[in-house]
């Protein structure tokens, strides 16, 4: 009150993330972030957890397991899907490894 402005009423925790198959050879970890405005962000969300398959050290596909819908990638820098950015975080990806990405939990 008083005239001073006031904080963020909604607001999202982190998103974990991405876990890694115990199968998986590369040391990789990614990291999970919302996309910024003016971006997809939020707005194009789906309620749903995703597997990252690389085929390659950059290349793969996602699957939204909601609905099943795979969307191919060449490059991971970051991969931008349903308003989440997906990075390489630390370490090296070989193809093979595979990861659960759990935006909602």
């Amino acid at each position: 009150m008083n005239g001073a402005q006031g904080g963020d009423l909604f607001s999202l925790s982190a998103i974990p993330n991405g876990l890694a198959a115990s199968a998986n050879k590369g040391t990789a970890t990614l990291q999970v972030t919302v996309q910024p405005p003016p971006n997809s962000g939020t707005t194009a969300m789906a309620a749903s957890n995703y597997e990252i398959s690389f085929t390659s050290a950059s290349a793969g596909s996602v699957t939204r397991l909601s609905d099943g819908k795979v969307t191919a990638f060449a490059s991971v820098s970051p991969l931008q899907i349903d308003g989440l950015n997906i990075a390489v975080s630390a370490g090296a990806l070989t193809a093979g490894d595979r990861f659960l990405i759990t935006p909602f939990q």
